[in-house]
C-alpha cells in the first residue's frame, strides 16, 4: 500500500511520469522491501503518512470536507502506527500553509470576481 499511496501523492503534485518513477524507486528499494517483509512498524507509519498527505492534497484541490475528514482520521490513526510518527505531523501543515499563502497572493493581485468562484468558501 505504501507504493500505491506514494504513486497517488506524487501524481497529485507532479504528474504521472514522476509518480511512476517515485513508485518504482520505492518498490525497488531494498530498505523498503526488507523492512516490509520483516513487518517493521515504521513501514506502516510511512504508508499512513503518504495516505494522509494524498488525502489532504485531494481535499485541498477539490475543496472537499469528506477528504479533509479522511485525511485527519488517517493522520490520527497514524499516531498509533509508530512511536515517532507525531514528529511527522508538521508535514501536514506545509500544503495548508502553501494554500493559504497562494490564496492571499491571488487575493491581492486579482479582482474579487475572479477569486470567489475558485475559493472553497464560495
Amino acid at each position: 500500500l505504501g507504493i500505491a499511496f506514494t504513486y497517488l501523492l506524487a501524481r497529485e503534485y507532479e504528474g504521472q511520469s514522476l509518480a511512476l518513477c517515485a513508485a518504482a524507486l520505492l518498490g525497488g528499494s531494498l530498505w523498503h522491501l526488507h523492512a516490509s517483509r520483516m513487518g517493521m512498524m515504521f513501514v506502516s507509519a510511512s504508508t499512513m503518512l503518504m495516505a494522509g498527505l494524498w488525502l489532504q492534497a485531494v481535499a485541498l484541490r477539490r475543496c472537499s470536507l469528506g477528504y479533509s475528514i479522511a485525511a485527519g482520521l488517517v493522520a490520527g490513526l497514524g499516531v498509533y502506527s509508530y512511536n515517532a510518527y507525531p514528529l511527522a505531523l508538521p508535514l501536514y501543515a506545509i500544503p495548508l500553509l502553501h494554500a493559504v499563502v497562494s490564496a492571499a497572493g491571488a487575493a491581492r493581485s486579482a479582482p474579487i470576481s475572479s477569486i470567489a468562484p475558485t475559493s472553497c468558501s464560495a
